[in-house]
C-alpha cells in the first residue's frame, strides 16, 4: 500500500525506502493506514487524514523539478558517549536555523545521566540511545544507527576515527590517506612537520627515544586532555616505555614546551578558510591538559598563516581547533589539530563571528555565505551549564545568568533545557545536602541521588 500511494501521488518517487531513507517510509506507512482505515468504514476525521498525507508530502517536495531525499540534506548528527556541552550548544543553535539535529548517545545509563538526558534532548528532533559502555564497539554501534542517506556527523574523536570510510559518512578532508591523519596525532604531527609547521620533538612513546626529562606521553587517539601523563623521572620513563610496548601504537612521547598556549578555531571549506581567530586563556597559566574557560582575542596573523597552510594541505571542510604554543622566541608551536566542533566555538560567535553561518555554508546547509568580524582583545566566559548535576544555589544563579545570556545565540530550546537543568541540579544539592545531615545525626539515612559528572 505504501508504494501503491507514492506512485499516485508522486511517480518519480520511487523506489521508495531506497534512496529518500526510513524516515519517509515510516510517514508514508501511517498515511496508508489512515487511508486503510478509512476505505474499511472506521472513519476517520478529514483533518487527521489530511494531516497525514501533508506529513508525507513534508519529506518528498519537488523544486524545479528535483527532488528532496528526505531531510538528511539538512541533517546533522551528534555522536556523544558523555553529554559534551559544546555539542549541544552547537546542535541547538543549527536548529534554530531550521536544520535537523539528532543526536547518537548511550544505551545503558544511570538514573541521573537518563534525567540529565530528557533535560537536554529539548535541543534535539531526536535521540538514539544506542551506543554500548564498550569503548571499542561505540563506532560500530553508531555507524549501525545511522539512517539511510545520513552523511554529516559530528563526533568525539574516538567514534569520528571508527565511522571513516563508513559509507555515507562524508570524509572532512580531501583524501582517505588524510581523513586517517585526523585520529593519528603521531601522524599528524610529522605530516605538519614536513609542510614546514614547527612543532615540538614527538615519537612513538614505545620507540627508544631521546627526549630530555621531564616529557609528555598523549594517546595518539583522544581529547579533552584525558591520559595525557607527565613524566619526571627515569623509573616513570621505564614505566611508560613498558606500558607503550605493551600497546603499541597507541601512545606517543612529546617534549614539554613552556610558552604561551594559544587556539585557533574557526571553519573551512575544502582548504580554504571560511572565518577563524586566534584566542588564549587570560585566567590560567599554560596548560596541556584541557579546555579554556574563558577566552581573550589575539592579533596573531602568523597563527593564522600556519594553520591554514595545515587546512590546505589537508583539504580540510567543517569545524576546526589547533592547539599552539607561542615559545620564548615567538615561534608558534603546533600541538594539536581537532577537525570537530570546539568547545570555544560560543564565545568566537558571540564576539562576532559568523561560525554556525560559515559551518552550515561549508557543509551545504545554506547557500548564504558567512559574514563576521571579531576584535582583538575581546574577553568572553565559555558557558559550560551542564558539567554539574549537583550545584550549590549562589553558583546555579551566576550560572543562571550566563545561560540567559548565551540563550539569545542558541535559542528557546537550548534555553529552556538549560534552566530546567540548573535548577534542576540546585534541587539535587539541596536533596543530597539534606540526606548527609540526617545522616549524621544517626538517623536513618535518605540514599543520595546518583551523582556523576556529565
Amino acid at each position: 500500500m505504501p508504494r501503491q500511494i507514492a506512485r499516485s501521488l508522486y511517480p518519480a518517487a520511487e523506489p521508495v525506502n531506497q534512496e529518500v531513507g526510513p524516515h519517509w517510509y515510516r510517514h508514508l506507512q501511517i498515511m496508508a493506514h489512515h487511508d486503510t482505515a478509512h476505505r474499511s468504514g472506521f472513519r476517520k476525521s478529514h483533518h487527521q487524514r489530511g494531516g497525514a498525507v501533508r506529513w508525507a508530502r513534508k519529506l518528498v517536495q519537488h523544486q524545479g523539478g528535483q527532488r528532496y531525499t528526505d531531510h538528511a540534506a539538512r541533517s546533522v548528527l551528534f555522536a556523544d558517549p558523555d553529554p559534551w556541552d559544546c555539542f549541544i550548544q552547537f546542535a541547538a543553535a543549527l536548529r534554530s536555523r531550521g536544520v535537523q539535529v539528532t543526536r547518537i548517545s548511550l544505551a545503558q545509563r544511570t538514573r541521573s545521566r537518563r534525567l540529565a538526558d530528557a533535560l537536554q534532548n529539548i535541543v534535539y528532533h531526536s535521540t538514539l540511545a544506542v551506543l554500548p559502555s564498550d569503548e571499542d564497539r561505540m563506532g560500530s554501534a553508531a555507524a549501525q544507527a545511522l539512517p539511510l542517506g545520513a552523511c554529516l556527523v559530528e563526533a568525539v574523536d574516538g567514534i569520528a576515527a571508527a565511522l571513516q570510510g563508513w559509507p555515507g559518512v562524508r570524509m572532512r578532508t580531501s583524501s582517505a590517506t588524510n581523513e586517517r591523519l585526523l585520529s593519528d596525532k603521531l601522524e599528524m604531527t610529522s605530516h605538519c612537520a614536513v609542510l614546514g609547521v614547527s612543532v615540538p620533538p614527538t615519537f612513538p612513546a614505545e620507540s627508544d627515544h631521546a627526549l630530555a626529562l621531564p616529557f609528555l606521553t598523549k594517546p595518539r587517539l583522544g581529547c579533552g586532555g584525558c591520559g595525557i601523563t607527565r613524566v619526571a623521572t627515569q623509573a616513570e620513563a621505564a614505566e611508560m616505555r613498558d606500558l607503550a610496548r605493551a600497546r603499541p601504537g597507541t601512545l606517543l612521547a612529546q617534549e614539554e614546551l613552556q610558552g604561551e598556549l594559544l587556539h585557533v578555531g574557526g571553519v573551512a571549506k575544502n582548504g580554504n578558510l571560511l572565518q577563524a581567530a586566534v584566542y588564549g586563556d587570560p585566567h590560567h597559566e599554560h596548560s596541556n591538559f584541557g579546555p579554556v574557560s574563558s577566552i581573550v582575542i589575539v592579533d596573531a596573523p602568523e597563527i593564522i598563516s600556519a594553520a591554514a597552510k595545515v587546512i590546505d594541505s589537508l583539504g580540510l571542510t567543517g569545524a576546526f581547533c589547533f592547539d599552539y604554543i607561542r615559545v620564548a622566541d615567538g615561534r608558534p608551536m603546533l600541538l594539536d589539530v581537532n577537525a570537530r566542533v570546539f568547545g570555544s566555538w560560543l564565545p568566537l560567535q558571540q564576539a562576532g563571528l559568523d561560525l554556525v553561518g560559515s559551518y552550515m555554508f561549508a557543509w551545504g546547509l545554506s547557500d548564504v555565505e558567512p559574514n563576521g568580524r571579531i576584535a582583538a582583545g575581546s574577553r568572553l566566559s565559555v558557558v559550560h551549564p551542564f558539567s554539574r548535576n549537583e550545584l550549590p544555589p549562589l553558583e546555579a544563579a551566576l550560572a543562571i545568568r550566563g545561560a540567559l545570556w548565551a540563550g539569545r545565540t542558541l535559542g528557546l530550546r537550548w534555553t529552556i533545557s538549560a534552566l530546567l537543568t540548573l535548577l534542576t541540579g540546585a534541587a539535587l544539592h539541596g536533596w543530597n545536602g539534606l540526606a548527609r545531615r540526617m545522616a549524621s545525626k544517626d538517623r536513618r539515612p535518605r540514599k543520595p541521588l546518583e551523582h556523576d559528572v556529565y
